[in-house]
């Protein structure tokens, strides 16, 4: 289950926005996962409660999956 390591780096990403914009606390994360990637949405849902509370501007954010074609995660948007 890589999904948990490719979910906190994105995190980390999201975590470094959040600072550089001073942002104390993220609403919601939306990825784009593509359909043809090796990557189970499921388990980033599943795993999403754990990996958030490693960050503390993610602690209360909510995410949110969408399934593009061809391959690959993206982090759609952040909102504050």
């Amino acid at each position: 289950m890589h999904e948990l390591g490719v979910l906190t780096r994105a995190l980390e990403r999201v975590q470094r926005a959040a600072d550089e914009n001073k942002i104390a606390a993220v609403k919601s994360v939306t990825l784009e996962v593509g359909l043809s990637s090796s990557y189970v949405p499921a388990y980033f849902e599943k795993l999403f409660p754990v990996a958030r509370e490693l960050f503390p501007a993610t602690k209360k954010a909510v995410l949110k999956i969408e399934t593009v074609a061809g391959g690959g995660l993206f982090i759609k948007e952040i909102a504050y």
